[in-house]
């Protein structure tokens, strides 16, 4: 499922993107978000194998803590966006 989301994301993002963005730098935004969804991807794992040996309850609150300061700074990030009527 996660796969799924991850794919939609990275097909529909661009409908926001390409519209927002100076056509000089186009390429290069797009190619930053492939390469954020990769980054998060290799955070995930690390701190999944980080804390999987953990017996204690902060084997799942470490890597939950994690995405939710992630999702905060996006939240945060996306009132810097400028809106764009498509």
């Amino acid at each position: 499922m996660v796969k799924f989301i991850i794919a939609f994301r990275a097909t529909f993002t661009h409908t926001h993107t390409f519209p927002s963005s100076p056509k000089w730098i186009r390429g290069a935004v797009v190619s930053l978000y492939q390469w954020a969804i990769t980054f998060g991807l290799l955070l995930a794992a690390i701190v999944n194998y980080a804390t999987h040996k953990r017996d204690d309850h902060s084997a799942y609150r470490i890597p939950i803590s994690v995405q939710f300061v992630l999702a905060l700074v996006l939240a945060a990030g996306m009132f810097l966006l400028p809106e764009v009527s498509l």
